[in-house]
């Protein structure tokens, strides 16, 4: 049986076919019910699609394909042949306080209270997954332990399993979890609404919020009518769908919950999760949520910079200009970062410098005070650079590696010599702006080393060529995604062989030293500003 799915040959879903596609908390079963209910009834064969399975071979004209736990590396595959698909959305914040209560109760034991990976826990290197068959995936994962997954996600350390991770970890900080363990799937989730919307677009984005029983009526003859379904004002038709999407309370019901259910959505824990929802989150779940358009809590994503500071992005406006470095720093770490200053200055580089933190930095004492002197540098908060209406919860995100490319942003220096504490130059790197590369792209970008997966135990790296493919579906996809570039648009050889798109390394440039020039390369520093 296995070996006949693998010799499936993929074909594209056709313009008469249909595509429902849900993702796992955004009504896969209410999907399932309402694409055997209006499939079946106009003659069309159901073909279930699950995590990586390619399309089914075409056997009749006017497909149904209900394809569940979509991956970002699938969405052309699905969205490139002209089909209509009907694509069922939810609130990110939603999705996490119903995965966090769906979970912690020990629904779906075959892998929440498994020692074992799977892939709604982990996952798997490219080439590990490169097949699409579930089948050969699933035995990768059983020979991954889940416990270095679980403290990636941030699960207590005596947890074993993820039911175990959610049981033992307080409310919010299961919560937390819950947020990292489902951004995979939201992300997802918003690449498919990105690359399917815009004029003459065929999708429905159907949202789980507008299935509920006050409006279900309205919907379903709604999505039956855009279907062009034969028997769309038929209240027999009507009447069979919500039997079989109300019916028996397995389908939507509120939060899913069995009665009895310290989970139910009447609890105490269920009213706590939906308030820290609303009132809290992380900074990551309020973006998600916000980008989602779905969201009724967080409906705007706060802007990152002040009015003042998105000038210097772009063109390092705002009185200054000019040339400098800058480098990142922390209590920790501001011995190095001065040492290393010093070191430049001794190659013979006079350009000004900055040290920027994110609100860890105190005033210096007065030895302090000298050694800024001697290494001609400045100190900068990156919160003064910040719109005021960003919530102080988020400051903590911006610290380490993220202060670097905000600090870029932040700063009134055009071009900027981005250099790390641990950074050794034996020569003067002023030279370097003369570089004919910089002189013709406005950037010069050094090779990190590249990092492999780790060893079998351990989680790889977490796939940038996921974010990679994401991106580049919705880059050919959508003309004003990136209007500079030239369309139609397709990855370029270098590109298709760069270890990031092939999920050999999640390192490939090297941030420790790199030049920009912010007017020269504008269209980047814009949209990291309008981020």
């Amino acid at each position: 049986k296995h070996k006949c799915r693998m010799q499936t040959s993929v074909s594209p879903a056709a313009p008469d076919d249909w595509v429902w596609i849900a993702h796992h908390k955004t009504g896969t079963k209410v999907a399932e019910e309402l694409a055997r209910v209006l499939c079946r009834s106009s003659g069309r064969r159901v073909a279930k699609n699950t995590w990586r399975e390619p399309p089914r071979t075409k056997v009749a004209r006017g497909l149904c394909h209900l394809v569940l736990k979509l991956q970002p590396q699938d969405i052309a595959r699905w969205t490139g042949g002209g089909a209509r698909i009907v694509h069922l959305v939810r609130d990110p914040a939603e999705m996490v306080t119903s995965g966090y209560l769906y979970h912690r109760r020990g629904s779906e034991p075959s892998w929440t209270n498994s020692s074992l990976c799977s892939r709604d826990l982990c996952q798997l290197p490219d080439a590990a997954a490169a097949t699409g068959d579930k089948f050969a995936a699933q035995r990768f994962f059983n020979a991954m332990p889940a416990a270095p997954w679980l403290r990636l996600l941030g699960c207590p350390p005596s947890a074993r399993t993820y039911l175990d991770c959610l049981r033992t970890a307080g409310l919010a900080a299961g919560l937390a979890i819950e947020t990292r363990r489902a951004a995979h799937t939201i992300e997802t989730m918003l690449a498919l609404q990105t690359v399917t919307h815009g004029p003459g677009s065929r999708t429905r984005q159907l949202e789980l919020r507008s299935l509920e029983r006050a409006s279900f009526n309205a919907t379903f003859r709604s999505l039956a009518a855009w279907l062009e379904h034969p028997a769309r004002g038929d209240t027999e038709l009507l009447a069979r769908a919500r039997r079989l999407c109300f019916g028996g309370g397995k389908v939507l019901t509120a939060a899913h919950a069995t009665r009895g259910s310290p989970s139910r959505a009447g609890s105490p824990l269920a009213a706590a999760a939906r308030a820290w929802a609303s009132n809290n989150a992380t900074p990551a779940l309020r973006e998600l949520s916000a980008r989602s358009g779905l969201s009724r809590t967080w409906p705007h994503v706060p802007p990152l910079f002040s009015d003042t500071a998105k000038d210097r992005a772009v063109s390092g406006g705002g009185g200054g200009g000019g040339r400098g470095v800058l480098t990142c720093s922390a209590p920790r770490l501001l011995d190095q970062t001065l040492a290393m200053l010093t070191r430049l200055r001794a190659t013979g580089c006079a350009l000004p410098a900055q040290i920027w933190h994110v609100g860890e930095l105190g005033q210096p004492d007065s030895a302090g005070s000298r050694r800024l002197l001697a290494a001609r540098a400045a100190v900068r908060d990156l919160r003064e650079a910040l719109h005021p209406a960003l919530p102080p919860s988020e400051l903590g995100a911006m610290r380490g590696f993220m202060c670097k490319p905000l600090a870029v942003l932040a700063t009134d220096f055009d071009e900027v010599l981005l250099l790390d504490h641990e950074t050794y130059l034996f020569r003067d790197p002023t030279r370097l702006f003369s570089a004919p590369a910089y002189a013709r792209a406005g950037a010069l970008l050094f090779r990190d080393r590249i990092k492999h997966h780790g060893a079998r135990n351990q989680p790889p790296l977490r796939p940038p060529s996921l974010y990679l493919a994401s991106l580049a579906a919705q880059h050919a996809a959508s003309p004003g995604f990136l209007p500079t570039a030239s369309q139609p648009w397709s990855p370029s050889e270098s590109l298709l062989g760069a270890p990031l798109w092939r999920g050999a390394s999640s390192h490939h440039i090297d941030s420790s030293l790199l030049l920009l020039s912010k007017s020269q390369a504008a269209a980047a520093a814009a949209a990291g500003a309008a981020a």
